[in-house]
């Protein structure tokens, strides 16, 4: 059933918290003692990235708490503010039977769609006076309810099948009567006031036995209501009927379980011809790019070592992956995973030496010829230089040459 607006008890002691469903700040500790039952009330305070958290009109909250000991606490809030921004808690037993420092969150549960916020601290301490006749056990209450319901609904459906038999008893007394009234029909030639009298009662007999198939039909109906949800009878019976609370039973009972279930490693291709079933969970051996039957879509790439489950809503989901495969230079052939140096050889770049080499070389050259020019410049009286492939020459002016080599 969705949260209805709750009005705390003025002998209640309110304790304030915080909760939020999209940022993670640090809240306010909630500080209770020991053995506290029932007079505590936990008021939380919902927001959403900062924002006042409106609870919708169809939407359920609860409270889970884990304890030391491995047991839990899973219960419904007692109803929320006019604003619909605070959830109130009942502080029970089983919440602070154990002095220890916890951390529950609160639950929005509309339909099987699920969200949690922020934890809240709370600090148990430890009462002076300890108590070995309370154990430490798991409650959960939100189940309960959904199990106490579906026990109305079904005890519901019985006592429709009855009225069902009984409308099937009249019927067939009405058709009794019928015969009843024929007999009586025929005897009127006798006596024409028992007949007058039969018929009469024959009359009201039909009448009763309308009336009854009437309210069968009703009963009939009503009991579809409360089973299924379908008849547009009763309002709000698309949550309120045996059929939704045992999915809501069955969604929690897997929330709590664990829902991946390992069912080892294929490659990619065998994918798609595995049983779908909410959970199974199987490592894909090979690189892959997922397809329109992925929950976040296609032409995204995964290495291998991906693993892949099923959703409840019917897609394929994945658990882990990076979508950086391997690295390599240009250079190379093989992707390399891991720490990676890559080096210029590996990207096809310069050789270093070779390069250090061909620039000193060329230092050499121009050296050779700064000296060279130096040289020329005591050559003033030479008429012109040619320049071929074998060398420099320097012609004077009465024609004697003079070679160059560099």
């Amino acid at each position: 059933m969705s949260v209805s607006t709750y009005v705390p008890d003025s002998t209640k002691i309110l304790h304030i918290a915080y909760a939020d469903f999209v940022s993670r700040q640090i809240g306010r500790t909630v500080h209770v003692v020991q053995y506290d039952d029932s007079l505590p009330l936990l008021a939380v305070k919902l927001f959403s990235d900062g924002q006042p958290y409106t609870i919708p009109s169809n939407a359920n909250i609860s409270i889970k708490l884990g304890k030391s000991d491995g047991k839990f606490v899973y219960n419904p809030a007692l109803g929320c503010d006019s604003t619909r921004h605070i959830a109130y808690f009942e502080i029970t037993y089983q919440m602070v039977v154990l002095a220890e420092t916890v951390s529950p969150v609160i639950e929005v549960r509309i339909g099987s769609s699920i969200a949690a916020s922020s934890s809240i601290g709370i600090i148990i301490d430890r009462n002076p006076i300890q108590r070995d006749d309370i154990e430490s056990t798991s409650e959960w209450k939100v189940i309960q309810q959904a199990i106490d319901s579906a026990k109305n609904v079904i005890d519901y459906e019985v006592k429709a099948a009855a009225s069902r038999s009984a409308a099937a008893v009249s019927e067939q007394n009405a058709k009794t009567s019928e015969t009843n009234a024929k007999t009586s029909e025929t005897n009127a030639k006798d006596s024409e006031a028992k007949a007058k009298s039969s018929e009469t009662n024959a009359a009201n007999s039909e009448l009763e036995a309308r009336r009854q198939a009437n309210a069968s039909d009703l009963y009939s109906t009503l009991s579809r209501s409360y089973a299924v949800g379908d008849t547009d009878y009763r309002e709000g019976e698309a949550t309120d009927n045996a059929k939704y609370y045992y999915e809501q039973t069955k969604n929690i009972s897997l929330g709590l379980s664990g829902a991946f279930i390992p069912m080892g490693t294929i490659t990619f291709a065998e994918l798609q011809n595995q049983t779908k079933v909410t959970g199974y969970t199987y490592n894909i051996s090979d690189d892959f790019m997922s397809d329109d039957t992925f929950k976040d879509g296609s032409g995204i790439r995964y290495p291998c070592g991906t693993n892949v489950y099923y959703t409840a809503d019917g897609y394929w989901d994945c658990l882990a992956g990076s979508l950086l495969s391997g690295i390599k230079g240009d250079a190379e052939t093989d992707f390399r995973q891991g720490y990676v140096n890559i080096t210029p050889d590996d990207i096809g770049s310069y050789n270093k030496e070779t390069v250090d080499n061909m620039i000193s070389a060329l230092n050499n050259i121009i050296n050779m010829l700064i000296d060279r020019v130096v040289e020329l410049e005591d050559l003033s009286g030479f008429a012109h230089l040619v320049v071929d492939d074998s060398g420099s020459e320097l012609v004077t002016n009465d024609n004697h040459t003079i070679i160059l080599s560099i």
